[in-house]
């Protein structure tokens, strides 16, 4: 007996049911491929042993969700739920006309580009994979391109989607709009640098921004005020990271400007990161200035002759031969590698006291970061301005080893690596009289495992330091607390 062809009908529409298509949306919603096809199989199965060759739309869905309920995850179910099934045709508007969308005009619309033709295919398949499973029916012209547009910039890059954008006559980056009515583009890297300040890794950060923008751009907001913007982040936010996050992130946006400037001074033994630290945390801040505090001393060197001062002369880890005598030997014992560090420090203290004491003054934020900044060594504060002090420290001596060969690789220049390694036992005793003066000094640590990780911790610190001397925002916390 020949098999009756199933319709299905929606909005007074007709389409041919399909096994495959059916299959490709359980596909879409998280099951496996085997499992689809059998779940398919005895959808079609059932309709087909029911009167009538047609069933609606809705029937279909209805019937095929009973059964994920009772064989699947709650996130299967509400995935196939908030599909647009292939069944459907897509609506392309353009004014009031409608169009069906059509794969094949995006991808010969991409070969234009110099896609290949499988590529160009792929890409036209996820731009409609993502209208589906995003339950559109129907889509202007407009937001078409955009999704186009954003699809070819995550996969090809940013140039592959300014192309395309010139090939296509279109200007299609939003526009922020500021209070004073001049607009600027809308910037993921900006986006995305404040959401990594809040303690999000970088590639989630972008991720986000452009999931911003292509729900901006589905609400047709092509132009937006930089307090609905605000708004429009805060509520995808809430969504996707959970409100304790976007109240993270609020505290973290309110304190961008402080009243004080941030000085944030980073001390620890060579080699465990606090470059790698200071720079990673003057993006995420927006803080323009990383002062090295051997680079101060390489400034004072070139003033100071070797006779006057040799202790400046030499590394911190080898200040201690400065005080060898003639004949006496040339050892490093614990003491003599101590006295000769702190002798160092103290040389450079009154240099970096100004440069910090200048900074304030002209309300700058600024981070230091070295091996000289050993905590307690202003034994008089700062005032005016949010100072917070940290150590870093590697406990694994074989990851410390292997941070120099490192810095050199990365670097691209000769960093000396056998000379560190000569005097790592001096190194390792300076970590160790360092973190011992931290816990003299209560000055915070942090253990380095990775760059995110002390990141994160780093974020932490300064965000408590920077609440318990700014009333507003203390206040403002408590306000978020209490309507969590």
């Amino acid at each position: 007996m020949k098999r009756k062809q199933l319709w299905v009908s929606h909005k007074e529409q007709k389409y041919p049911f399909s096994l495959g298509v059916l299959v490709e949306a359980l596909q879409g919603s998280g099951l496996g491929t085997d499992r689809a096809i059998e779940l398919g199989r005895r959808i079609e199965k059932h309709f087909n042993h029911q009167d009538g060759k047609t069933l609606k739309l809705d029937k279909l869905s209805d019937y095929t969700v009973k059964l994920l309920s009772e064989e699947s995850s709650k996130d299967v179910v509400q995935r196939f739920k908030e599909q647009t099934l292939a069944f459907v045709p897509i609506q392309v508007k353009t004014g009031s006309e409608e169009k069906l969308l059509s794969k094949r005009q995006i991808t010969t619309s991409l070969e234009k580009l110099g896609l290949a033709g499988i590529d160009a295919n792929r890409i036209a398949a996820q731009v409609e994979q993502t209208l589906r499973s995003s339950g559109h029916e129907s889509i202007s012209k407009r937001e078409l391109s955009q999704l186009i547009a954003i699809t070819l910039e995550a996969n090809y890059g940013r140039e592959m989607r300014l192309s395309y954008e010139e090939q296509q006559n279109l200007r299609t980056e939003l526009q922020v709009v500021e209070a004073s009515g001049h607009k600027f583009p809308f910037s993921h890297g900006l986006l995305a640098r404040s959401l990594m300040t809040a303690g999000l890794e970088p590639a989630p950060a972008y991720d986000f921004s452009r999931q911003l923008e292509d729900s901006l751009w589905h609400q047709g907001l092509f132009e937006i005020g930089r307090e609905q913007l605000h708004s429009e982040v805060k509520t995808l936010l809430e969504r996707e990271m959970g409100k304790a996050f976007a109240q993270r992130y609020e505290l973290m946006r309110g304190l961008r400007n402080p009243e004080r400037p941030l000085i944030i001074l980073i001390g620890g033994a060579p080699g465990v990161g606090k470059s790698t630290l200071a720079y990673e945390l003057a993006y995420r801040l927006g803080i323009r200035r990383v002062i090295s505090s051997d680079g101060v001393r390489q400034a004072l060197r070139s003033l100071i002759s070797p006779q006057l001062s040799p202790v400046l002369h030499l590394s911190s880890f080898t200040a201690w031969q400065a005080d060898i005598l003639p004949g006496e030997a040339l050892k490093a014992k614990r003491k003599r590698v101590i006295r000769g560090y702190q002798s160092q420090v103290q040389q450079l203290a009154n240099a970096l006291r100004g440069m910090i004491e200048r900074n304030i003054l002209e309300s700058n934020s600024v981070i230091f970061e070295g091996a000289h900044l050993l905590p307690g060594m202003f034994a008089e504060g700062f005032e005016d301005a949010i100072v917070l002090e940290l150590v870093l420290f590697m406990n694994d001596e074989s990851k410390h080893r292997d941070n120099f060969s490192r810095r050199d690789e990365e670097t691209g220049h000769k960093r000396f690596q056998d000379r560190y390694l000569e005097h790592f036992s001096e190194i390792r005793t300076l970590q160790s009289y360092i973190l011992e003066r931290a816990k003299e000094e209560d000055v915070a640590t942090i253990e380095v495992n990775s760059i995110d990780d002390m990141t994160n911790q780093a974020l932490n610190l300064i965000l408590n330091a920077m609440l318990s001397v700014e009333p507003d925002v203390i206040a403002k916390e408590a306000e978020l607390a209490a309507t969590a």
